[in-house]
């Protein structure tokens, strides 16, 4: 019983006795790289004035969560990750307890001026408030996971950006179980415009992305764009699969829209004389 009672606490002692060290060494890490080395936060991490600091951007979809086609405005949930090398974060992990990796608020280092151009909400100040990881080589990477409600284009306008940048649609293919929204093609494009009023060039990615409406047996959706003619079913309605529920003018000749299941009619969304882009819900059924 001794025996057990003396091996407790020895390593309860050890424990401990590992905590005290590791929080020792992180300490002197950080004082070393923020008070030693006296680092600037709105110091561009080159080594030359002249230099350019590389940035990868990449952007992963998590969710459309929103698409309304009347105002053209889509809101949808995005994992942004920017990463770049900071030459005056570098130390050897051996020389403090083997700490490869550091996490800090982003407030107290440089950060890229990455913004989002055209977001209606300007109010997002997720990016103040998340930390970033810093590796033992310099390397620094910032995740930032916001939803942003934006127009049709997306633009990013950034400063000292190289041509570094994707943006993935994988990771939402198949989880799109809650949204009527489905991502088919991505698209990222580099930008770099000089003013006349100005010496630097400006930079932008423009991110396009193709969406569809996910269809299912209780909603009929638009084969094209076009104009409405006619409706023929009307809210409370019985429909069969195949019958006649709307008529439409598209390239200049009468197109039929047949339903794609059979029930009672939910809703009509559509009114004559509007017009209608490819793939717009036109009536649900219940």
């Amino acid at each position: 019983m001794i025996e057990k009672r003396m091996q407790i606490c020895l390593l309860i002692l050890f424990f401990f006795l590992n905590l005290t060290l590791g929080g020792q060494y992180e300490r002197r890490l950080l004082k070393t790289l923020f008070v030693k080395q006296q680092h600037n936060p709105f110091e561009r991490p080159a080594k030359s004035d002249s230099a350019s600091v590389s940035v990868d951007l990449r952007f992963s979809l998590l969710n459309l969560i929103e698409f309304n086609t009347q105002n053209k405005i889509l809101t949808a949930s995005f994992w942004m990750t920017q990463s770049w090398n900071d030459y005056s974060m570098t130390w050897k992990s051996k020389d403090y307890g083997n700490i490869s990796e550091l996490r800090v608020p982003s407030k107290n280092i440089w950060l890229p001026d990455i913004v989002l151009y055209n977001s209606i909400d300007s109010n997002d100040d997720n990016d103040m408030k998340r930390n970033v990881v810093i590796s033992h080589d310099g390397k620094v990477f910032a995740i930032t996971i916001s939803s942003f409600v934006f127009y049709w284009i997306h633009t990013f306008a950034s400063s000292n950006l190289d041509h570094g940048h994707s943006i993935r649609l994988e990771s939402i293919l198949q989880q799109q179980q809650t949204t009527k929204l489905i991502p088919v093609h991505s698209s990222a494009l580099h930008n770099e415009v000089k003013y006349e009023c100005c010496q630097e060039i400006y930079q932008s990615i423009v991110l396009t992305i193709e969406i569809r409406r996910k269809f299912n047996n209780l909603s009929t959706g638009a084969p094209m764009p076009g104009q409405v003619l006619d409706i023929k079913a009307k809210l409370g309605d019985m429909i069969k699969k195949g019958d006649t529920v709307a008529v439409l003018s598209a390239m200049k000749m009468e197109t039929v829209v047949k339903s794609s299941g059979e029930g009672k009619v939910k809703q009509v969304l559509v009114k004559i004389g509007q017009q209608i882009q490819g793939d717009d819900l036109i009536i649900e059924l219940e």
